[in-house]
């Protein structure tokens, strides 16, 4: 049986919700993170986000990673989030190598990288260089 650690999210562990994510996502729930975290109850066991996205809420309660599940239909998305957590110092290094102009970023955009890896880094990459990113 999988062992659970308990997490707290009483309003004076939320007191100073983190609202920022590597990700940008449009339909976010970053904007109502106080509304949400107002609804949420003060103790829990397992903590399930189904539409992750750019994790607003998700970061904001910053639960165990023993004691969360999450969850989206994006592929891509989940993959991100796997090689983040795999991965992280090689994609923020290769991050910091990468052009931020239209030439270069219709250049990533139209390329579709084959590794798990190299897929993330793209998805991050144009996420925060698309519209409103």
């Amino acid at each position: 049986m999988k062992k659970e650690y308990a997490f707290d999210l009483s309003k004076e562990s939320l007191s100073k919700p983190k609202s920022s994510t590597f990700l940008r996502w449009a339909g976010g729930k970053r904007a109502l993170l106080k509304t949400l975290l107002s609804f949420l109850p003060k103790k829990a066991n397992h903590y399930y986000e189904p539409f992750i996205g750019g994790g607003a809420l998700y970061f904001a309660i910053s639960p165990n990673s023993h004691s969360s599940t999450i969850s989206d239909t994006n592929e891509e998305l989940i993959n991100c989030y796997q090689q983040v957590a795999l991965h992280s110092e090689e994609i923020v290094e290769s991050l910091s190598n990468f052009v931020f102009n239209n030439k270069y970023y219709y250049a990533i955009r139209n390329n579709i990288p084959e590794s798990d890896l190299d897929r993330a880094i793209r998805f991050i990459y144009l996420n925060r260089t698309c519209w409103n990113g």
